[in-house]
């Protein structure tokens, strides 16, 4: 969810002329940038990191609100995902996290209601994880590791990366590759091609 949350802020803060590597400092100014349209949306979080499963799905459902008030942004995020929505266009993504919020309640706080049927509740709670790890898989970022960067004959310059299956990447960006590239996981779109063109690659944080 943190993972969601701060990969597409990066996306929804990106300028043309900005880098698409997104360092530290980037990733510190985008997390406020969302805690202030939360704040405008009368959502109050302190803090990405400390935030409550609820809040986390809170904070994805204004970001998604944001970039529907804005044609700017839904053309951004076409010209940069393929897609006018941060996630899904008919927000099935949402709807999930909310059932699944919904049940949370009864594990992880001290209510005073009755469970209604322990098994039941395992089983709709199971179904429903196993529903959103096959829906979510198109719009999670994937985390890679720098391996090497190359530069061909013409001097352009690409990363490989490998990610947590151990799947090979060449990725261009047409800038210059920082080599903290090779030290730290970075982010990045999903995609099922080999080959990845101007990705924005976000720190994992």
């Amino acid at each position: 969810m943190k993972d969601i949350i701060v990969f597409y802020g990066a996306y929804l803060t990106h300028e043309k002329n900005s880098f698409l590597q997104k360092k530290k400092w980037e990733i510190e100014y985008f997390k406020k940038e969302i805690l202030r349209i939360c704040l405008k949306n009368k959502i109050e979080v302190s803090s990405i990191e400390k935030a409550s499963f609820g809040k986390l799905v809170g904070i994805i459902r204004v970001m998604e609100k944001h970039v529907n008030q804005s044609s700017r942004l839904s053309e951004k995020l076409n010209e940069m995902l393929g897609r006018r929505t941060l996630l899904d266009d008919d927000h099935i993504l949402l709807k999930l996290l909310d059932k699944i919020s919904s049940y949370r309640r009864f594990y992880v706080h001290d209510v005073q209601q009755r469970i209604p049927s322990k098994q039941k509740t395992a089983l709709d709670v199971l179904s429903l994880m196993l529903d959103l790890a096959q829906k979510i898989k198109d719009f999670y970022p994937t985390t890679i590791f720098g391996q090497r960067i190359i530069i061909d004959k013409f001097g352009t310059a690409y990363l490989i990366a490998k990610d947590e299956q151990n799947s090979q990447y060449t990725i261009y960006s047409g800038e210059q590759l920082d080599p903290e590239l090779l030290h730290h996981p970075y982010l990045m779109k999903p995609t099922s091609s080999p080959m990845v063109i101007n990705s924005i690659l976000v720190l994992k944080p």
